[in-house]
């Protein structure tokens, strides 16, 4: 079984994603994309109620609830519709990992990335993974 989820982090007034990472649903996978997020000094983290954020964010800098989620979701949906392998029971799919990583990566570049730290932020694909 070679199930993969995207994680996402966007800033919530402008909707760019701020990080990502490819992997499972496990803490190891969260903490990557929180290694990418310490560059950008976040005070307050909006989440559901996964384990996995309890078990890394501290609850006095996290909100709970799908309330806060809303934003997050609608972009998921917008990846999947962007990139057709992210669809559920699709056709579109490949077994490379690496060119999975490289079809989200690109979408992620051209529609959603924070560009302000474009010298900075840019994480080279092997990073994603």
């Amino acid at each position: 079984n070679r199930k993969c989820w995207t994680w996402l982090a966007d800033h919530r007034e402008s909707r760019q994603i701020l990080g990502w990472a490819i992997g499972d649903r496990s803490s190891s996978t969260l903490s990557k994309l929180l290694k990418r997020l310490e560059i950008f000094k976040i005070r307050r983290f909006k989440t559901d109620n996964f384990i996995s954020y309890g078990e890394k964010i501290p609850n006095e800098i996290r909100d709970i609830g799908k309330i806060f989620t809303q934003g997050i979701e609608r972009m998921n949906l917008t990846l999947r519709n962007f990139v057709r392998r992210l669809n559920r029971k699709t056709i579109c799919y490949s077994k490379d990992l690496d060119l999975h990583a490289t079809a989200i990566y690109l979408v992620i570049k051209k529609y959603f990335y924070f560009d302000v730290f474009k010298n900075v932020f840019p994480y080279f694909l092997d990073d994603m993974i």
